[in-house]
This record gives structure tokens, C-alpha cells and sequence, in this order.
């Protein structure tokens, strides 16, 4: 009788039911029954309506667009040994669903071969064998889009083996496939039942089997669809629909306390043994590319599979190229593949990646970093002699420990590292674990071994703002040497370990050495006495004035301390919330009350916080005292603003010698400096001479050996950035032919410098007229590299 299969199923045999469903055989391109999971790609089936007779149906395995099941196209034409018609037949005195398949072109009926689990096609077979059962999968709950279309078949024989799935060894159908969830590569079905490759089979319910049971006859042939139960055919274990986080770290069930699979860069193998879940070293990865060719011996593919009675998390991983199980050798700790294993091996759990914090960690653009193991040995900084990173510089706003922070364009959770005093990126030294500033420009090549990519991570139950430096190729963690206190990389270490917090170096304020402060009453704070304390008020409107002088002391951690010059050098402190100048030297060095935190406003305004009681300072009428500085504002509000002026009359800078080889060169690119048109009118070749472009470049000019083409000889007046420019000409022959007009290019390479350079500082005090000078390291002339220039002939015309 007709008997009409879902779209898409996965077939059991009544008489193995135990053995699953046939599923495909890859290997041997053939049927075979023995996969258990019904939700397995490899059971999946698809049945098409053939065309020449709406009782005859292809059975397509979804997993690989494969007909039952090595057609690529179903075959219609009988007399084809290919012809991939089938007719599902309801078994006679069987429940609906019951059904056996007939090969439309022999008439036999599909079995099951109990030895080796393929299925066969025989003709004249009692009517009780090759009773079949499917599974409509748009019954199972399936994802949505698989939904409509997917079935899975048992065997009612068989009915523990699981479903029908796709041998991809041996290309045939077997039986033991419990999940049919997942599907394959797209082929063509094959319905000339004439062709070998015919993918045309028939449903046919079986007879006195409940709806539903069924078995499938192979339409050339006629034969029904067996199961062989010696070997079930099974090669690809059953895979169950897993998702998985996008960054993970794995462990396995079996050696929990080994840790996480992680890459052993040595051997490029994924080893288990990496106990730092934060560590980069679980992120597995070999192959510069992905492949998915799996007839590739390098393909990488895998497939996550949900373990069936296990808890959410706990999965195995199948090599799709070979169906195998990724297991663990607990020799070597290695990660190998294996097929045909034991259910309960290779099982695996992972930490989803996303939940740690390991996610994008904004540093600020420039910043100074300390530890959390050695506060009080100041800053990382640039150890110029030995080209090292080490810890030791207290002073936050020295020059050497001003790092500037690179987003990395290959992942934007790494970061370069550069000194900016010096032009070093950081790195590690070859064949070694210590952490140098040596690169003068960024390497993102992670096999390259001065590789500068570090990924700065939050620490994980620490305040936002603690974080840790994973050294990207390596995965290793920056931790700090105390026998040389040196930086140096270490994997496998502690959560604990190597701790760091950071300064925002564009938070940091340096004050002039001797300032006068003006309030928001346009007056200036001065030294004032009253009930027999030194308190400070905006009452002066002379910044001149000795009363208004005020000399300011930079502490190692950014924070100041600010003398008065009407109380002869004594610190301000406050009491209770009034600023007193009363402090001396000794007592104010460690006293909170006297130190102060200077946040920038604008250009030349400030806010003054209180290290004593975190509150700002202002302007304060109360308790008998007017304008008084007092601090006890929680916010910058106008009469917390301070603008600052400088007591110098006038200001020289000379002796400026540039750091040639600490000058950088970056985001170079092509020139053109100048365009001429030069005309040859004699019927001779010759060299034009004379022209001369003129380009504007601000100096110092480099070359790309990076040398000067002049010094500063002047004298310069600053207190900004100063820029100069000059008017360089270059002149040049170029041959062009006879009678002809030549376009002539001066064409060049440009591109940005940084060069830092020391200079000597004159500054005329403008209270007194004193002349200071200072020596100062921090200059850096920021300019245009202009270099390799060459006269060339862009286009020539014949003359009339």
C-alpha cells in the first residue's frame, strides 16, 4: 500500500532495535545500522518524492547530501544500477509506521546484515523481515530551522542500537546512531534506478507493526534494508547539537586537577596541564588557517557533542575527518584521536571565557604602572644600560616611566608597550623569559620571538583598575624579579601572582616650580595672619607680591606639597579644614593633611585635592574669615578653581641635543614634494637641469640613517609647543628625449618622528629678577620625516 514518510527521519529496525539507526557509512559509502542517537547528523535522512511515481522516494543522508548512499544524484530510471528509487511499504498486521523499503528496480527488500551492520538489498524475503520504524524529527523539539525537515530511523530489530546514519568510511547506511541533529555538505540525489549510484528507496510501513514502523526497500534492486548486527557498521560516534561559548578554556573530567588544555609551542600540539584558566596558553590553536576540506589531512574540523546524562557542560570532541574522539594520553599529557572508544571516555568541560573578565582591558593612552607585591619600590621604568624593564623609579612623573599604550590592530585586547621617553616597545628576549625594551617598532607575528603583543586582564576579585600583563605568544604572566627586580614571564603561576595597578599619566599635573594662585574673585591667594595661625586668602591683586609667591614640591606618587613664601618656606596643611602654612620639611613628608593632588581643569586652571580628607580646596567665607582657602568641597565647583600663573619674567631654552638613537619613524608613506615641466626643443636627447622644488618641512629634517640636517643654533622663547619651519629647494637632471615635454616628480618617502632630546632651561624669576637654569630631559620634538628623494619622469609628449 502507499505509505508516506515525513520529510525527514531517522529509521530503526523492529528487528535489532537495540542497534539505533542506520546512519552512513563513509568509509564504505554504504548503509549500515548502529547509531543510538537519534539527534546524530549522521542519521538523518531526507526523503525526496520521486518524480516518476509519487510512491517511490531518494533517501538522502542530510550529514553529507549523500543518497543512500553514494549517489550524488538521484536516479529516476529503473534500469540504471544506480537508480536510487525506493518505496516505503506499511508492513502488513503491523502498527502504522511500521514499514519495510523496497529497491524499486529489483523489487527486494532492504535488511540489515547482522555481521557487519550494513544494509542489503533481497529479493523473495519472508514479509516479517525488514520492519522498519522512523522518527519524524519535527517531534523532537530540534532547533527551529531544523525543525520542519528532520527525521531519524530505527530499526524495530534493533531498537537500542540507535538510528540509521551515514558510514562516511565506508559510504554505507548503518545502524547505532542516536543523534541526528546535525547535517552535512550538500551532493545530488541520483534517481535511474539503472545507475549504481540510484538513491532511490521506498518506505513501506510494516505490515501488523503500529503506524510508523516501517522498512526500506533499495528501488533498483527491490531488496529490503537490513541490519548486520556483527559490526553494526558504526565508524562516527553520535553527536548531539552543542554550542559552545566563542573563548573558552577546556579540562577533562578524567585528570580534573591537571588543569586546562593549553598550546605547546615547542611541539605544536595541544597538551593538558595549563592549571591558569586566565592564562592565553588554553586558547588551542595550530593552523595558521581554517580548513574545511575533510579530506585533508590538516582539516580542522571538530565537533562538540553533548555527553547524554551528563550535566549541561560536559561534552566530548569528535575529529570530523575521521569521526574519531580527541582523548588524553596521560603519558605525555598529549591530546590524540582515537575511534570506536568507550562512551564514557574523552569527556570535557570548559569555562566560558566571557564570564572572567578576560575580555577587552582599556589602559589609558599613556600610563605608569606599579605592582601590587612591591608598592614601595615605585614604578616600572626604562633601564637604559641593559635595555630591561625594570622596577625601582619612584618618582611617577620622571620621564622613564612614561609607557605608552598601542592598541594592537590584529586583536584589539593587545596592546603594545613603549617606553616614550626612549622609543622601546617591550618584549621578550630571545631564548629567555626577561622582558626587554628593545623593539624599536611593533611586532605582531606571535612566532616572531620579539613579538611585542601583551594582553593587560582585570584581576579577577580584585578592584577594577588591578590587573595583570599576559604575554601574548607564550601566554606566560609579567612578574617582577626581587633578587634583580627585573620583569620576566612565567606560565602555570597563581591567580595571585604578578598583580599590577596603573597611574593615567594624562591625570598627572606638573606644576611650575613658583606660582602664584588667583581665586574665581579675580584676586590672588596670599599669606595672611589671623587669631594666631597662618591662613592663606584671596585678597592680593598682585601675583608679585612676596605675600603671593608659593613654591610647589612634586612627591613620588604625583601627589605636592606647597610652601608659602610669606611664611618663610613653611607647608600648607590643613586643620581642621582650613589651610594653615605651618607645617615644616620633616613633619610634612609624611602627613597626609599636607599633600595635595592637583587635577587639571583647562590650560592654566587646577583643582587642589586634599590627601587628608579627599575634598577639594576653595574659597571659603565662614566662622569670621573671608576668602580663606578651606578644604571641604567634595566637587569642583568655580570657587574650587584655581588658575595658575607662573613667576617668570621671560624664558630661554639652548643647548638642545636630540636623542638620535632613541628617534622613531612611523606611518611612513609615499611623497610627492614637488611637480616641474621641463621642455627639450632640440631634436636631441639632453639632461634638464635647474629646477627646483621647494617644499616646507618643519625641523630637525631626517634622513632615514636619522641624521640632522642642522641643529637648533638659535635662541627659542617657550612656554608651548614652538614650531619652526624652513624652506628646503633640491636641484637635479633628469635625461629627456629629444623634442619632447617631460612632467618631472620629486618624489620621496614621509612619514612621523618622535625624537626626544635634553635642553638647558633659563628662566628669569619675576618677583625678584634671579636668573635659575635647569637641565631637562623630557623634550620631544614631534615632526615630519622626509627622506630617499628622487627626481623621476612621470609623463612625456612629443613636441608639433
Amino acid at each position: 500500500m502507499a505509505f508516506m514518510l515525513p520529510k525527514f527521519i531517522a529509521i530503526q529496525t523492529t528487528s535489532y532495535p537495540d542497534r539505533g539507526h542506520f546512519y552512513y557509512n563513509e568509509r564504505q559509502s554504504s548503509v549500515n545500522l548502529g547509531q543510538e542517537n537519534v539527534f546524530s547528523a549522521l542519521v538523518k535522512i531526507e526523503v525526496e518524492r520521486a518524480t516518476s511515481n509519487t510512491n517511490y522516494v531518494h533517501l538522502r543522508f542530510t550529514n553529507n547530501n549523500v543518497i543512500i548512499a553514494e549517489s550524488k544524484q538521484p536516479v529516476e530510471d529503473t534500469t540504471e544500477p544506480s537508480c536510487t528509487l525506493f518505496q516505503p511499504v506499511q508492513a502488513a498486521g503491523e502498527e502504522a509506521g511500521v514499514f519495510y523499503l523496497k529497491h524499486v528496480p529489483t523489487g527486494g527488500r532492504l535488511l540489515v546484515d547482522n555481521t557487519n551492520w550494513g544494509v542489503y538489498v533481497e529479493v523473495n524475503v519472508p514479509d516479517s523481515y525488514g520492519h522498519l520504524t522512523y522518527v519524524d524529527l519535527s517531534t523532537l523539539g530540534i532547533v527551529a530551522f531544523m525543525l520542519p525537515k528532520s527525521i531519524a530511523i530505527k530499526t524495530t530489530s534493533y531498537p537500542d542500537r540507535g538510528h540509521l546514519y551515514y558510514n562516511e568510511r565506508q559510504s554505507s547506511v548503518n545502524l547505532g546512531e542516536e543523534n541526528v541533529v546535525i547535517v552535512a555538505e550538500l551532493t545530488q540525489p541520483v534517481e535511474d534506478t539503472m545507475e549504481p549510484s540510484c538513491t532511490l528507496f521506498q518506505p513501506v510501513q510494516a505490515a501488523g507493526e503500529a503506524a510508523g514502523v516501517f522498512y526500506l526497500n533499495h528501488v533498483p534492486t527491490g531488496g529490503r534494508l537490513l541490519v548486520d548486527n556483527t559490526n553494526w557498521g558504526v565508524y562516527v560516534e553520535g553527536i548531539v547539537a552543542f554550542m559552545l561559548p566563542k573563548s573558552i578554556a577546556i579540562k577533562t573530567t578524567s585528570y580534573p586537577d591537571r588543569g586546562h588544555l593549553y598550546y605547546n609551542e615547542r611541539q605544536s600540539s595541544v597538551n593538558l596541564g595549563e592549571e591558569n584558566v586566565t592564562n592565553n596558553n588554553v586558547i588551542v590553536a595550530e593552523s595558521k588557517q581554517p580548513v574545511e576540506d575533510t579530506t585533508d589531512p590538516s582539516c580542522t574540523l571538530f565537533q562538540p557533542v553533548q555527553v547524554a546524562g551528563e550535566e549541561a557542560d560536559v561534552f566530548y570532541l569528535n575529529h570530523v575527518p575521521t569521526g574519531g574522539r580527541l582523548l588524553v594520553d596521560n603519558t605525555n599529557w598529549g591530546v590524540y584521536v582515537e575511534v570506536n572508544v568507550p562512551d564514557s571516555y574523552g569527556h570535557l568541560t570548559y569555562v566560558d571565557l566571557s564570564t572572567l573578565g578576560i575580555v577587552a582591558f582599556m589602559l589609558p593612552k599613556f600610563i605608569t604602572i606599579k605592582t601590587t607585591s612591591y608598592p614601595d619600590r615605585g614604578h616600572l621604568y626604562y633601564n637604559e644600560r641593559q635595555s630591561l624593564v625594570n622596577l625601582g623609579e619612584e618618582n611617577v612623573s620622571s620621564t622613564l616611566v612614561k609607557i605608552e599604550v598601542e592598541r594592537a590592530t590584529s586583536n584589539t585586547n593587545y596592546v603594545h608597550l613603549r617606553f616614550s621617553n626612549s622609543n622601546r616597545y617591550w618584549s621578550r628576549r630571545a631564548n629567555s623569559t626577561v622582558i626587554v625594551a628593545e623593539s624599536k617598532q611593533p611586532v605582531e607575528d606571535r612566532t616572531d620571538p620579539s613579538c611585542t603583543l601583551f594582553q593587560p586582564v582585570q584581576a579577577a576579585g580584585e578592584v577594577a583598575g588591578v590587573f595583570y600583563l599576559n604575554h601574548v605568544p607564550t601566554g606566560g604572566r609579567l612578574l617582577v624579579d626581587n633578587t634583580n627586580w627585573g620583569v620576566y614571564v612565567e606560565v602555570n603561576v597563581p591567580d595571585s601572582y604578578g598583580h599590577l595597578t596603573y597611574v593615567d599619566w594624562s591625570t598627572l599635573v606638573k606644576l611650575p616650580a613658583h606660582v602664584a594662585f588667583k581665586g574665581d574673585n579675580n584676586s590672588f591667594l596670599r599669606g595672611v595672619s589671623q587669631d594666631g595661625y597662618n591662613y592663606l586668602q584671596f585678597s592680593s591683586n598682585d601675583p608679585n607680591e612676596l605675600a603671593s609667591g608659593h613654591r610647589v614640591s612634586f612627591m613620588s606618587d604625583g601627589h605636592v606639597r606647597i610652601t608659602s613664601d610669606h611664611f618663610s618656606g613653611l607647608f600648607w596643611r590643613r586643620s581642621p579644614n582650613w589651610i594653615w602654612a605651618d607645617a615644616n620639611n620633616q613633619s610634612s613628608l609624611s602627613n597626609r593633611d599636607t599633600h595635595f593632588w592637583p587635577v587639571k581643569v583647562d590650560d592654566n586652571t587646577i583643582a587642589l585635592r586634599n590627601a587628608g580628607n579627599g575634598q577639594y580646596c576653595k574659597r571659603l567665607t565662614d566662622e569670621g574669615k573671608t576668602s580663606m582657602l578651606n578644604a571641604a568641597v567634595g566637587t569642583i565647583t568655580k570657587e574650587a578653581r584655581l588658575v595658575v600663573q607662573e613667576l617668570v619674567s621671560s624664558r630661554k631654552i639652548y643647548n638642545v641635543r636630540y636623542r638620535m638613537d632613541n628617534a622613531r619613524i612611523f606611518d611612513e608613506m609615499p611623497y610627492l614634494a614637488g611637480t616641474s615641466v621641463v621642455t627639450n626643443s632640440s631634436d636631441q636627447d639632453a639632461s634638464m637641469t635647474g629646477w627646483k622644488p621647494a617644499s616646507a618641512l618643519a625641523f630637525p629634517s631626517l634622513r632615514k640613517e636619522r641624521s640632522l640636517s642642522f641643529e637648533i643654533s638659535k635662541t627659542l622663547q617657550w612656554d608651548t609647543t614652538t614650531t619652526t619651519t624652513t624652506t628646503v629647494t633640491a636641484s637635479g637632471s633628469v635625461p629627456v628625449p629629444g623634442r619632447t615635454t617631460a612632467i618631472i616628480e620629486y618624489v620621496g618617502t614621509k612619514g612621523t618622528c618622535d625624537i626626544p632630546y635634553y635642553y638647558t632651561q633659563q628662566d628669569r624669576n619675576s618677583t625678584n629678577g634671579q636668573i635659575s637654569y635647569t637641565e631637562q630631559v623630557d623634550g620631544v620634538y614631534k615632526g615630519v620625516s622626509c627622506h630617499n628623494f628622487n627626481f623621476v619622469i612621470r609623463s612625456t609628449q612629443r613636441l608639433a
